[in-house]
């Protein structure tokens, strides 16, 4: 481990993956201008090579196996939303870390907020990411900082990186490489860069208090370290039965396009199956999580807050800037989604005969 708080981050990384579903997901980002910018050379053998077309599946592979996406369809669905669009700008932006033996096993793009025009000044550090078998071989921190320089002699001033507290070690990186958390970001988030602050002892983070991490391996989050397996998939037909012991409201034909459609989770534990998710996209663009039930005698584990922490990575990866979920007034599940960060928009109140009950409270998060 280099750089600046290593020591700690070494620490941490015996107790979590530097892609880890278990810490509560909040939203980061940083900024740095791109005046100084700092060098760090490849190691022996390895070698830069910018985009050229055909690399879409490269792209996917490389990002998934970096853990940014759960299955294929994810990445090419992340691919067309962001450079769908703009494939004729990757040639001169996108590039990658070719290995000795000649494969691309890194990737990052010199871009900008695709939500925004390009305004020549702004630029956007995009989807960096290092395949797993190469991985903890130095390659993060020249890949990040060639992105850089690439962005800078493109004429941008000043450059953002998004990135989140389940990848905490890629926030080391960022934070090793000059940048700074962004003033509102850190005010809205700052739970989050509390954990990261915890994890790495960054000195950048001095304003932030340290949390106690491991209150997230409490209960069944503990499994990782005692051996025991939890694994959260898309539901399969297979899964029928077990759904419907837990589900009263879905039809036969629904259930069978949530599978179809990727919009149903089941989370296993300890080789059972112990929970599900389920979402739909309210006006047809906010995901809505209308369903998180885990098994009773499963439930005070942390289950749900991991099958919540996966949809939540899984929608910001497909480029989903908010989620939204409901419960009623009278039950205690409010409580837990504001501790993941969902905050109070408002109640629906049906007074329809056979439709009454006690007001429901929709709540939502911005990722």
């Amino acid at each position: 481990m280099d750089g600046t708080g290593g020591s700690r981050a070494a620490e941490s990384l015996r107790m979590f993956d530097n892609h880890d579903p278990r810490i509560p997901y909040y939203e980061l980002v940083l900024e740095r201008g791109l005046e100084e910018l700092p060098a760090y050379p490849l190691p022996a053998g390895y070698r830069f090579q910018y985009y050229a077309p055909g690399d879409r599946e490269t792209w996917i592979n490389i990002e998934l196996s970096a853990r940014e996406f759960s299955a294929w369809e994810d990445g090419a669905d992340a691919w067309q939303r962001y450079y769908g669009d703009h494939e004729a700008e990757l040639p001169d932006r996108m590039f990658f870390i070719v290995s000795p033996e000649g494969e691309k096993v890194a990737t990052a793009t010199a871009f900008y907020d695709i939500r925004k025009p390009d305004d020549g000044v702004n630029g956007m550090l995009h989807w960096v990411a290092v395949r797993r078998d190469h991985q903890s071989r130095g390659l993060s921190k020249p890949l990040a900082a060639g992105a850089l320089r690439r962005m800078k002699e493109l004429g941008y001033r000043r450059a953002v990186v998004p990135t989140q507290t389940t990848t905490w070690l890629a926030c080391k990186v960022y934070l090793d490489l000059g940048f700074r958390p962004i003033e509102r970001n850190a005010e809205r988030n700052r739970a989050g860069w509390e954990i990261v602050k915890t994890l790495t002892g960054h000195p950048a983070l001095e304003a932030f208090a340290e949390t106690d991490v491991r209150r997230f391996l409490s209960g069944g989050q503990a499994r990782a370290e005692a051996g025991a397996a939890v694994h959260i998939r898309f539901a399969e037909e297979t899964d029928r039965a077990f759904w419907f012991s837990l589900d009263r409201h879905l039809t036969e034909a629904a259930f069978s396009g949530k599978v179809r459609d990727r919009t149903a989770y089941v989370v296993d534990a300890d080789g059972q199956k112990a929970g599900l998710l389920r979402y739909f996209l309210f006006w047809d663009s906010i995901p809505f999580c209308s369903l998180l039930y885990v098994r009773e005698d499963k439930q005070r584990q942390g289950l749900g807050r991991l099958l919540m922490n996966r949809w939540e990575q899984d929608m910001k990866a497909r480029g989903y800037g908010l989620l939204m979920t409901s419960t009623q007034a009278d039950e205690s599940a409010q409580h837990f989604y504001r501790a993941l960060g969902y905050r109070d928009c408002g109640g629906l109140t049906l007074p329809f005969p056979g439709y009454e009950q006690p007001t429901e409270l929709i709540l939502a998060k911005a990722l």
